[in-house]
């Protein structure tokens, strides 16, 4: 919920302003003179302030300056009963968004109020994607409509609490996207740490996601705190949720819903204020069919989902994020690669991707390194052999169909590559460790 600000000295004008942008479902507050203002500027931390200039304590004007040195991305609508032009301009270079003179239109003020959201949100995203862009895996760039309607998602629930689940393939950007709702939340000056609930073992779960108490366990001889503690007052995203035991899912439902944790051998709860996203590429309400995840918690946790496409539906955005990789590879081994031929970027663009953006950028670094090259060819590329001539249009199950065609990927790129696995992992765009368990689930060895 958006939240606005209102310093206003009459107390019937606040009253009757603060009531009516809650009926519009804005969070609000109000103070009546200028000191209490800019404490509560920084207490409630408004995305809207709506300022008097004629204040009993001090100038308006002067409450607009420390307030944007509180908070510069603070959006201010200026109103009084004495408006003028030379106001109105001195206003407006402050940096103040507008400018209204009592009496103003309800209406037309819930306009200013809106464009001034929307303003800031789109600000909020160009700042993180450029300061994204100057650091490294950047897998969210494209113009196609499914990666604009997943931003536009991100958009929208960002600036909430809400708990949110990222579904999406391996190698589609999860963490990285988790990561931008945190930056665009009002939690983001605070932590965001994450989890892969799949690579932590058994025995150390419960220590390393609630901590434990001085004395334990023999060599605990100081307290320790875990993630949940650690990512106090911020975000934390639990990877690949699906691999959460039964056991640790009822530990975790009861957690969420106590909004406390209690560290091993203590006691003692802790009281925890922290916002939950979580990723998964398993379905999981296939998973709680077969008893391997908990219904509770999935509506626990599916407060608001984020299906992410693969690349294969981001076939539009292939040429930038090719562009952008090749940027980075020049930079990463010191190279002068001009581009990638439009030949070798049809042929990215009909390729099937399993192991979707991530295998993108590592066929790219992976042949901008061994090239001598100034521009890459269609040739220059090594694309695992994806034949589909064992599968016929009409058998239509779809999960039958990806475990086989994953079982005969595996098997090519083993041979291929004499069995070194990771060698395999990478030309599949996976994880060493995914590589590991796939093995062990289709009994590859």
């Amino acid at each position: 919920m958006d939240k606005i600000l209102i310093i206003e000295d009459d107390k019937v004008m606040n009253n009757l302003l603060t009531g009516w942008l809650r009926n519009n479902n804005f969070s609000v507050e109000s103070s009546v003179n200028g000191t209490n203002g800019i404490n509560k500027v920084k207490t409630f931390k408004p995305d809207i302030l709506i300022l008097d200039v004629d204040l009993p304590d001090l100038n308006g004007f002067e409450v607009l300056k420390r307030v944007s040195s509180i908070d510069q991305e603070l959006v201010t609508i200026m109103i009084t009963g004495f408006g003028n032009v030379k106001d109105a301009v001195t206003a407006m270079k402050m940096g103040a968004l507008n400018y209204v003179s009592k009496p103003f239109n309800n209406e037309e003020l819930l306009l200013i109020i809106n464009r001034g959201l929307n303003n800031k949100k789109l600000q909020n995203r160009v700042h993180y994607l450029e300061n994204k862009l100057s650091i490294k895996d950047d897998f969210l760039i494209g113009n196609c409509e499914a990666t604009q309607k997943m931003l536009e998602l991100v958009e929208i629930v960002a600036p909430t609490d809400v708990s949110v689940i990222l579904s999406g393939r391996s190698g589609t950007g999860k963490e990285l996207l988790a990561r931008m709702i945190h930056d665009m939340s009002n939690r983001k000056h605070r932590s965001f740490l994450a989890v892969d609930c799949g690579a932590i073992p058994d025995t150390l779960r419960e220590n390393e996601l609630f901590g434990h108490g001085k004395e334990a366990f023999t060599g605990a001889r100081t307290a320790c705190k875990g993630k949940f503690e650690i990512a106090e007052g911020g975000t934390l995203f639990l990877d690949e949720i699906g691999n959460l035991p039964l056991s640790a899912q009822i530990t975790l439902l009861r957690v969420l819903q106590e909004k406390q944790i209690v560290r091993i051998g203590d006691h003692k709860p802790i009281n925890i204020d922290i916002r939950i996203i979580t990723a998964t590429n398993v379905n999981l309400e296939e998973q709680i069919k077969k008893g391997l995840f908990r219904e509770d918690l999935f509506f626990r946790l599916n407060e608001f989902i984020i299906d992410i496409p693969t690349l294969t539906e981001r076939k539009e955005d292939i040429p930038l994020l090719a562009q952008h990789f090749l940027d980075q590879a020049n930079s990463t081994f010191n190279k002068k690669i001009k581009s990638i031929s439009p030949e070798a970027i049809r042929s990215m663009q009909n390729y099937n991707w399993p192991g979707n953006v991530r295998q993108l950028k590592n066929l790219i670094y992976r042949t901008a390194l061994v090239t001598a090259k100034d521009i890459l060819e269609e040739s220059d590329f090594e694309f695992p052999d994806l034949a589909d001539d064992d599968f016929e249009i009409e058998d239509l199950d779809l999960v039958r169909m990806r475990r086989q065609l994953e079982i005969k990927m595996i098997k090519k790129a083993l041979h291929k590559f004499k069995f070194n696995k990771s060698k395999t992992a990478s030309a599949l765009g996976i994880s060493r460790k995914s590589l590991y368990s796939k093995i062990l689930d289709y009994n590859l060895e």
